[in-house]
C-alpha cells in the first residue's frame, strides 16, 4: 500500500475552517469549474461511521442517558446519520458479536431517539478487531458491516507486524468485504 500526496496542502491555521459551509481555500481557482465550497461541510454533516453510542457495551457511552446526550449533540452539529460501532472481537475485553442482545440494544436506542424526537438516523455496524480468530466469527455471521453494506469498520492491534496486518485485510477482502481501518 502506498499513498502519494502531491498537493500543496493546507496551511495549519486554515485546517479548522475547511469543514465550514462555503469555505474555499483560495478564491483563485485554476480549474474550469469552480466549486461552491460545500463539499467537506456536506461530508461532515451527512454521516458518522465511527461511534461508540450503544450504551454499556464498550468504552463508549456508559448508559442510555449518555447515548442520548451524545446523539443530541451530534444532531445539533448537523450529523444526519450515525453508525453504532461498538468494539467487537477483542479477546478477553469486548465481544459484542451480532446476536439477539446486540439487536435488542440497538432497537432500544433507536426507539429512545425517536421518542425524544432527535433528528438523527442510527445504523448498525461494529468496529471489528481483526484478531487471529476473526474469520471463525465471520463465518458464523457474528461480525457485521456498516448498515449491511460491503464496508466493515476494522481495527488492528497496534503491535501487529505489517505482514500479518496485510494478510488479515486480504482475507477479509477475499470474502467480499471492503475494510475501513479506524
Amino acid at each position: 500500500l502506498e499513498i502519494i500526496d502531491s498537493g500543496k496542502g493546507i496551511d495549519e491555521e486554515k485546517l479548522q475552517t475547511i469543514w465550514e459551509k462555503y469555505y474555499r481555500y483560495s478564491e483563485t481557482h485554476k480549474r474550469a469549474v469552480n466549486g461552491t465550497g460545500l463539499g467537506l461541510s456536506i461530508v461532515k454533516a451527512v454521516f458518522d461511521i465511527h461511534s461508540h453510542i450503544l450504551p454499556g457495551v464498550d468504552d463508549g457511552s456508559g448508559n442510555m442517558y449518555d447515548s442520548i446526550e451524545m446523539l443530541q449533540l451530534a444532531a445539533d452539529s448537523g450529523t444526519l446519520g450515525i453508525v453504532a460501532t461498538p468494539h467487537c472481537n477483542i479477546p478477553g475485553v469486548f465481544d459484542n458479536y451480532y446476536n439477539e442482545n446486540f439487536c435488542r440494544r440497538l432497537e432500544q436506542l433507536k426507539k429512545t431517539v425517536k421518542d425524544k424526537n432527535i433528528l438523527i438516523e442510527i445504523y448498525s455496524g461494529q468496529e471489528v478487531f481483526l484478531a487471529t480468530q476473526f474469520e471463525e466469527h465471520l463465518k458464523k455471521n457474528e461480525l457485521i458491516t456498516i448498515n449491511n453494506s460491503r464496508y466493515m469498520l476494522t481495527e488492528l492491534d497496534f503491535k501487529i507486524d505489517e505482514k500479518s496486518a496485510i494478510e488479515r485485510l486480504q482475507k477479509l477482502i477475499s470474502y467480499g468485504y471492503l475494510p475501513i481501518i479506524s
